[in-house]
């Protein structure tokens, strides 16, 4: 369980960091994810939707994102997708950050 909760909050420092950056320099932000590899290490990651689209849609780059998290489970124990996104009811724009860990939820 400690394990668990560590990675996962070790994502976010990097996650929101890097968002904070984004936000800061361009006003937005493409979707990437942030990962736990198997050995402890933390690593950014960035998926195409296309390679030939310069101006994908957010949701084709946050599936890409997804795509390529699955295809490497095998060697990651946690993952963060990263994106843009506008609140429903105030339209205020906010970073949304999925979590998921190989072992499951961080507490019970």
């Amino acid at each position: 369980l400690l394990r668990r909760r560590n990675d996962l909050d070790g994502l976010l420092v990097p996650a929101l960091g890097f968002a904070q950056q984004q936000h800061a320099e361009h006003g937005e932000l493409f979707p990437y994810a942030v990962v736990v590899r198997s050995n402890g290490q933390t690593e950014m990651v960035a998926a195409r939707a296309e390679a030939t689209d310069d101006h994908p849609a957010s949701a084709d780059v946050i599936t890409a994102c997804r795509t390529t998290l699955a295809g490497r489970r095998d060697h990651l124990r946690a993952a963060a997708v990263v994106a843009d996104i506008r609140m429903p009811n105030s339209g205020a724009n906010a970073i949304q950050v999925e979590l998921e860990h190989t072992e499951g939820p961080a507490s019970p």
